[in-house]
């Protein structure tokens, strides 16, 4: 079987540098793995049996090589870098199309990515890429389990927690429920330091430039600024019978 792990390196939020259009500078920001999509990888590395490949794909500038070798460093088998300068900019349509033209090169049986991005917070990518691939999805993913022909997930929906299950080849979003600070190995930072990280550029995917970047994005940032969350000055309160008084005080008040 061979399962695709879907990696992002994001700017850190207290770090994050923006452009002048509004759209991240990632290249001047701090940068670390996406938290759902360590969780990803930490599922797709259980999973895997004798025989089957774990590969994580990231997209994005030289710098995210870092992060996939952190993916090999935890289990993963191999890491494709997908980068060319005409995906900068690349929303999520443009994103997905992008992806999916890699994915169809490596063939896996089962995709896996977080179910957002910390820096994006959509949650469209991976439902994109099943509906590209004509693969089954299931999104919030906090169990995993592969049967025959099929992978069985508990997900979180909006009320409820479900039991699912899915035909493969499927796309499943995995939630933030693993321990994502886990350290890898030695071992696993030696494979780590002598695997050769493979690059696929536009080219290699067979895309023309108008469909990738922000030429093949039709969604624009318009504004970005700090939201004021209206508090008063919060109290501190050191004991239960003072916290009840207050309560009764703010009932109380006209």
């Amino acid at each position: 079987m061979k399962i695709a792990v879907l990696i992002k390196q994001i700017p850190l939020n207290a770090q994050a540098v923006f452009k002048a259009d509004n759209s991240i500078d990632r290249a001047a920001s701090v940068k670390g793995m996406n938290p759902a999509d360590r969780c990803a990888l930490l599922h797709a590395v259980a999973l895997a049996g004798d025989g089957d490949s774990v590969t994580a794909v990231s997209m994005g500038p030289a710098s995210a090589e870092d992060t996939l070798r952190e993916a090999v460093a935890l289990g993963a088998g191999e890491g494709i870098l997908l980068q060319d300068a005409a995906f900068a900019g690349s929303d999520t349509l443009a994103t997905s199309r992008i992806l999916a033209a890699a994915l169809r090169r490596i063939g896996p049986d089962l995709v896996l990515c977080g179910r957002r991005t910390v820096d994006g917070e959509t949650g469209q990518v991976g439902p994109q890429l099943a509906v590209r691939l004509g693969m089954s999805c299931v999104t919030n993913a906090t169990e995993l389990r592969l049967r025959g022909g099929a992978v069985e997930a508990r997900r979180l929906s909006t009320d409820c927690v479900e039991q699912v299950e899915a035909p493969l080849p499927a796309v499943v979003t995995v939630m933030e429920t693993l321990d994502v600070t886990a350290l890898p190995s030695i071992a696993g930072l030696r494979r780590a330091a002598r695997t050769e990280i493979l690059r696929w550029d536009r080219e290699t995917l067979g895309l023309d430039r108008e469909v990738c970047g922000q030429e093949g994005s039709p969604t624009r940032v318009i504004r970005c600024y700090t939201a004021e969350s209206g508090l008063r000055t919060p109290r501190r309160l050191f004991s239960a019978v003072e916290g009840a008084r207050a309560i009764l005080e703010r009932l109380a008040a006209p």
